[in-house]
């Protein structure tokens, strides 16, 4: 009786302890691509200020790239790297500007939610809300 209880009790116990595991994300994420790359991206370069070094240093913005859509339209990505080994939550936005500064208003002006796995990589990517929108500005805040 009292081994059936024992038995009974470290049944329960291991599967307690597996429950959280199954529901959590995975603890990092490996990646793979080819060798030998087809696509040329079109690097930008960038001015970074930097005002939360914490979180600049945990969401790594490892490059910039733009392009062009069909219509005409400036397309940027930006690459971001969760250094960190824990998942890293965070929103981002675009603004636009055209050939004098000033800003071009648009639907794309809003905060967009992420979350990066341990080590993930991951491609934000905006359009300009017009062919009159020449530059840009990336916004990154911790949702921490």
């Amino acid at each position: 009786m009292k081994t059936q209880t024992f038995l009974k009790s470290i049944s329960a116990i291991t599967l307690l302890s597996c429950l959280p595991a199954c529901n959590s994300p995975p603890a990092s994420v490996n990646t793979v691509g080819p060798a030998q790359r087809r696509a040329v991206p079109t690097p930008v370069a960038d001015e970074r200020l930097i005002s939360d070094e914490l979180f600049a240093n945990t969401a790594v913005i490892t490059g910039l790239i733009e392009g062009t859509t069909p219509e005409g339209l400036r397309v940027i990505e930006a690459e971001v790297q969760n250094a960190s080994n824990r998942h890293v939550p965070f929103r981002w936005r675009t603004s636009w500007y055209d050939d004098r500064g000033m800003e071009v208003r648009g639907p794309t002006v809003v905060w967009r939610h992420e979350v990066l796995p341990p080590g993930a990589f991951r491609r934000v990517t905006a359009v300009a809300p017009s062919p009159s929108a020449y530059d840009f500005r990336m916004e990154f805040l911790s949702d921490r």
